[in-house]
């Protein structure tokens, strides 16, 4: 999977995310966000964050961790959406390498 099928630019120049059909696993959310494993166990131990069971392993679908940034709902780096993307972006860059 390349970052082509998970990102685009528009008219503008700016970097567009497909988020509808992005999951990732536990440790995907952990860097994204800059986050340990315990800190997002604790999010979903207060449901406070869904997520899928996928056999013996957890995925978030990345609009949740969207909507997690976007209300506040954990204290990390990430103070915005737009960082969460870079983040996402920067991320996929340096798996796909």
């Amino acid at each position: 999977m390349s970052a082509n099928d998970h990102a685009s630019f528009n008219n503008n120049g700016q970097i567009v995310l497909k988020t509808e059909h992005i999951y990732l696993e536990t440790h995907e959310v952990c860097q994204i966000l800059l986050i340990c494993p315990r800190t997002l166990s604790r999010l979903r131990d207060k449901k406070k964050v869904t997520y899928l069971r996928k056999g013996t392993r957890i995925i978030y679908r990345f609009s949740e961790i969207e909507r997690i940034v976007e209300e506040r709902l954990i204290c990390c780096k990430v103070k915005s959406v737009s960082n969460l993307h870079m983040n996402y972006i920067n991320y996929l860059t340096n798996t796909i390498k």
